[in-house]
């Protein structure tokens, strides 16, 4: 989570190490088991690339759609810290602050994983809302901003919108994907819509 590494920049030096190693794992550890796995896994040739499957599918065309489309009204998740760096709503302590967004997004995403795990007879309904009828978790925050003006009493309100948006914003990111895996049916599939949509929405979001 960018969360993460927003809190090792602004932490003290001894707490950026404690914050640094899990940070590392989480990237490194991937790739020194993909190096280790047998060698037919790491020899394994992939399909030839086409996008043929995206044009049969009205919903991984409007999937598609929409979130390229959103990119050009890009607002990063990070963007509200620089309101709370000014005052009246300075924090005192923002590392601490990053860490526990990060902490939430976690929470929400392990809490989403565990209902598919759990509950998978419910879980089509909660995806297809999820993903099909949500709305920009960024303008939540906008919004909050908006509202609470120069009241300084209604900082607590803000901090909890903004923990509300960003754990909806990380399952509807959740949402999403599993709604494009079990549209397109295949992994690498998957992979390929993922992979062009997003080159897309780069591009769009370097425009915006």
């Amino acid at each position: 989570s960018e969360w993460f590494f927003l809190a090792v920049v602004n932490a003290p030096t001894w707490a950026r190490w404690v914050l640094l190693v899990p940070v590392l794992l989480c990237i490194f550890v991937p790739g020194v088991a993909l190096l280790s796995a047998p060698a037919p896994y790491r020899d394994f040739r992939l399909p030839a690339l086409q996008l043929k499957f995206v044009t049969k599918q009205r919903v991984l065309l409007l999937l598609g759609a929409a979130s390229v489309l959103g990119y050009l009204a890009f607002v990063p998740s990070t963007a509200f810290l620089s309101f709370r760096e000014k005052q009246p709503y300075t924090l005192s302590s923002l590392t601490a602050y990053c860490v526990l967004l990060g902490l939430v997004v976690a929470a929400a995403t392990l809490a989403f994983a565990a209902y598919i795990h759990y509950r998978p007879g419910n879980t089509l309904p909660v995806v297809k809302v999820l993903a099909c009828c949500s709305v920009p978790a960024v303008l939540l925050r906008c919004l909050a901003m908006v509202e609470i003006n120069q009241s300084t009493e209604l900082t607590w309100a803000l901090d909890l919108l903004v923990m509300i948006s960003i754990a909806f914003e990380a399952v509807y990111g959740m949402a999403s994907a599993v709604a494009i895996l079990a549209t397109v049916g295949s992994r690498w599939r998957f992979i390929v819509f993922t992979c062009f949509v997003g080159a897309c929405a780069s591009l769009c979001r370097a425009a915006s």
